[in-house]
């Protein structure tokens, strides 16, 4: 307990003895103070700061049996924030196992997954989904159950990797893409990082972003609206999007990148001008300098969006057709990045989702019933062939890309390690399980190109 707890509990001792109340009053007043006092105890901690007592809650091995984990003679502890169903956390794990067994004991590396208690069905569920799932068959990584840490690092996403040294200094809070040899090796040889926080605020978007800070932003008047424009703004998570209060009709976009700003507007214009129902309106920018517009594969993407990502606000009165006003937006953006764009036609081989017939239905049940397969892995679940759809041309960044023709219903069972692994063929063939089938077709899709000046 810290110097100030410490007389913030005396203070407020010396006011619960002078209470001269009923007990329970007394009693409630107690329960209020633990409380405050426990709160400061497990503030958010940063990179810098020193734990005190450093332990994990409960660690068990792939067989869900409890095991100690020896944490003192580790010179570099990394804490790895994990969820079932993340599938970046699954996909990482063996990354994980991999570097754990190049470095031993002088690194250890810990997946901790936010369980409040460690029962027999806590166990039975993590040896379950650990010896199922293909991706971890062959990790031997221990798990630590423990919600504390969740807490007290104010963990809020996943994966989040913490590193701490062997003082039980927390060095930094990453993303899963710094957990790498080089890195490891420049903190072992004692390089400290100077890595962002992965951790950022939600930006109050209800509020003009506009008022952030006023000397920043580059705005100019629309009448009764406005446009504004800043770069990367610190600390702050990413956002995006369009709403409408008191008498205005806004776009907005946080710590964006130029891509990103735009394919937010073309997904608003699709679903009214596009040929082809969830089937987005396509970005093109033609550049000679791509890495002002996409993250290169040897670039960490904080550092890169911190360089490379803007803020963006535009409001008209509520009155302008939203068609208008999307239209309005892209030619704003393309002032405001020095960009020329235009909007045109192409065609384009993709794939048409369709149910399978009533007679193939019955064939593919007969089929099913002789050669039955159990997938047994996390699965996520799909109730909406727009949300299939969705997915389906994110994973393949819109090639090749699905036409919809099932009047948007669905169920599903798509198992994750298909989605992380983009297997196509296991994807088509899980599909067509389920009565769906996957069929070539030929179609004409809106792009909309932009060239740099």
């Amino acid at each position: 307990m810290s110097n100030f707890q410490i007389i913030y509990f005396q203070r407020a001792l010396l006011m619960f003895l002078r209470i001269k109340k009923s007990s329970k009053r007394k009693l409630l007043f107690l329960l209020l103070l633990s409380s405050k006092i426990a709160q400061s105890q497990y503030a958010n901690l940063n990179p810098g700061d020193v734990i005190d007592n450093f332990r994990l809650g409960d660690v068990i091995n792939v067989n869900g049996e409890k095991i100690s984990e020896p944490l003192e003679n580790s010179e570099l502890i990394i804490l790895s924030f994990w969820s079932k169903t993340c599938s970046a956390c699954i996909t990482n794990m063996s990354s994980l196992d991999s570097l754990q067994n190049q470095y031993k004991g002088r690194v250890r590396i810990i997946p901790v997954v936010p369980v409040k208690s460690l029962t027999n069905k806590t166990k039975d569920d993590i040896r379950a989904f650990w010896n199922t799932n293909p991706h971890l068959r062959n990790v031997k990584l221990p798990t630590a159950i423990d919600t504390l840490w969740y807490k007290r690092l104010g963990i809020s996403g996943v994966p989040t990797e913490v590193w701490i040294s062997n003082k039980s200094k927390i060095l930094a809070i990453t993303s899963s893409e710094y957990v790498n040899k080089k890195e490891i090796d420049k903190i072992l040889e004692g390089n400290l990082p100077n890595w962002q926080d992965k951790r950022k605020i939600f930006l109050d978007t209800e509020e003009a972003i506009f008022t952030i800070n006023p000397a920043q932003p580059k705005a100019s008047a629309l009448g009764s609206g406005y446009s504004t424009m800043t770069r990367y703004l610190a600390n702050v998570q990413t956002a995006l999007g369009i709403d409408s209060s008191g008498n205005s009709l806004r776009f907005y976009a946080v710590n964006c990148s130029i891509p990103e700003i735009y394919n937010s507007i073309l997904s608003e214009l699709s679903g009214m001008i596009s040929p082809s129902k969830f089937v987005p309106i396509n970005f093109q920018i033609f550049a000679p300098d791509s890495t002002l517009y996409y993250k290169p594969e040897d670039e960490y993407e904080n550092e890169w969006r911190s360089k490379h990502s803007y803020t963006f606000e535009y409001s008209k009165p509520k009155e302008i057709e939203k068609l208008e006003f999307y239209f309005d937006v892209l030619n704003e953006l393309n002032k405001q990045f020095n960009l020329t764009g235009s909007l045109n036609k192409k065609n384009v081989i993709g794939f048409t989702l369709q149910l399978l017939s009533e007679n193939e239905k019955r064939a593919n049940e007969v089929r099913e019933n002789v050669e039955s397969k159990k997938i047994n892995s996390s699965n996520i679940k799909i109730t909406e062939s727009s949300s299939f759809i969705t997915m389906f041309n994110n994973i393949f960044g819109n090639t090749p890309i699905i036409f919809d023709e099932t009047n948007d219903k669905m169920i599903l069972q798509l198992p994750l390690y298909l989605v992380e692994k983009k297997n196509l063929e296991e994807i088509k063939q899980v599909l067509y399980q389920n009565n769906y089938r996957l069929k070539v077709a030929s179609k004409e899709l809106l792009f909309y190109s932009v060239v740099g000046k």
